[in-house]
């Protein structure tokens, strides 16, 4: 792995960690100048829709790299899914083409508050960064402990609709029906059965696997989650203490 400088000094990076959740990583590089200057981290939760900022990239490749294309914040938290989680993106209408995934989001003040990562590609003005609280989160697991620790319910569910309600007769139209709860895993522990139906967690009504996520995601290893379910006709709230997805 090579780390280009702006003075066009090239320098071995040792990779210190990946988060494919994300697609983000931690390089070390040790140059012979430890003066290097760096960019400051701000604080994407101070965001508001309408704030001036700029993307850095690369699009294209080398041959324009460091180019810049101002916008404003359009949205600070659009929900994407990444593989097996939700994450809230920033949305910007400064221009971000191929190459210009990894540079940074940049306000009006210097300081980094996203990484640019996702572009609507049959769409203008439609780009996505990675705000940099979760950035900053995501970097600080990576160099303690070489991978991002996520935790997880450990469970196998179904989406439940009205037409698998009334072909198996359950008794809500609408959550998580549990299909399978794996000996040893944070559900079976606390309790959750097979053909329980999960309706609401932390209080909030779970209507799909996308609300769910989205719960889980904002969680951490050991915390505890109020799991409201159908079992029957009957209505349970159990407390469920996460685990680590990694050690499961």
């Amino acid at each position: 792995m090579v780390v280009t400088l702006s003075n066009s000094q090239e320098l071995d990076a040792k990779i210190v960690g990946v988060d494919p959740g994300t697609d983000l990583a931690v390089l070390k590089i040790s140059p012979s100048n430890d003066s290097l200057p760096w960019a400051n981290l701000g604080d994407s939760d101070k965001l508001t829709a309408g704030e001036f900022v700029v993307a850095i990239g690369n699009p294209g490749g080398r041959q324009f790299e460091r180019s810049v294309t101002l916008g404003i914040i359009s949205a600070t938290n659009r929900s994407f899914d990444v593989y097996d989680w939700v994450f809230g993106l920033l949305q910007t209408d400064a221009a971000i083409n191929p190459g210009n995934s990894g540079g940074p989001l940049v306000n009006m003040r210097g300081e980094v508050i996203g990484i640019n990562s996702v572009k609507i590609t049959n769409a203008e003005g439609l780009g996505f960064s990675i705000p940099s609280n979760l950035v900053k989160s995501i970097s600080e697991s990576l160099i303690k402990n070489g991978r991002v620790i996520r935790p997880m319910l450990g469970v196998t569910i179904r989406e439940v609709t009205p037409a698998l309600a009334e072909a198996y007769g359950l008794t809500s139209d609408y959550g998580l029906l549990v299909v399978e709860t794996p000996i040893g895993r944070p559900a079976q522990k606390a309790g959750i059965k097979p053909n329980d139906i999960i309706t609401a967690v932390e209080g909030a009504k779970i209507e799909n696997l996308r609300d769910l996520r989205r719960i889980i995601s904002a969680k951490k290893v050991a915390d505890q989650v109020e799991v409201t379910l159908l079992r029957g006709t009957s209505t349970l709230t159990l407390m469920v203490t996460l685990a680590d997805l990694d050690l499961q």
